[in-house]
């Protein structure tokens, strides 16, 4: 926060802009775990590894929480290690597997939770960093709401569970996406970032 708003976060020249003004989360994990590497990048991919691992534990813990049986979830979660941009990600270093095992998760843990009748922190703080970890997530917010609105109806849990979890999120969301907004909002007025990548995203083409 306080290099964000002293403007002490620098925009670097880079051949791929996405390293300025995408979030950070899981490049500081794989930081950390290139930190206690004598040599090398290879322990960095750890962090796609987990990502990957978590993945297919929520596929399987939300195919389970639908009713689907144990041998059609495992087919569930076989088919989706089976897809050709998932499987060559477990070795890479690249976000998207982090980033898609931390939503999973999410999902996966408010499920459960709401079909007590609780709330669930840690999926309000997996929803954060998932948030935190990839910008373009961004795009999937209606219609995660849209899912989290359908399982409050479907489970009716209490006002109390919800507000944990949605406070949980908030701070979560604080801490791992407020600092990358205001920078983005600072050096490119939008919190998404430069105003051709957010129109390419959107599918309407960058500008000349």
């Amino acid at each position: 926060y306080t290099l964000s708003l002293h403007d002490a976060l620098p925009i670097y020249p880079t051949s791929d802009p996405r390293q300025n003004y995408m979030p950070v989360a899981p490049d500081l994990v794989m930081a950390w775990l290139l930190g206690g590497a004598r040599s090398g990048f290879r322990p960095a991919a750890l962090a796609q590894c987990y990502g990957g691992a978590l993945l297919m534990l929520s596929t399987y813990g939300i195919a389970r929480r639908t009713c689907v049986s144990p041998l059609g979830s495992l087919g569930a979660v076989a088919l989706l290690f089976g897809m050709a941009n998932v499987v060559p990600q477990f070795s890479s270093v690249h976000t998207d597997l982090f980033t898609a095992g931390e939503l999973a998760a999410a999902f996966c843990l408010w499920s459960y939770a709401a079909h007590r009748g609780e709330g669930s922190v840690l999926a309000g703080l997996a929803a954060g960093l998932a948030l935190g970890s990839k910008g373009t997530l961004f795009y999937l917010l209606p219609g995660a709401a849209i899912w989290l609105a359908w399982t409050v109806y479907l489970y009716r849990p209490p006002l109390r569970a919800c507000a944990a979890t949605l406070l949980a999120a908030a701070f979560s969301v604080a801490v791992f996406c407020l600092p990358v907004f205001a920078r983005n909002a600072r050096a490119y007025g939008n919190i998404l970032g430069p105003a051709d990548s957010v129109r390419l995203v959107l599918g309407e083409g960058g500008s000349d």
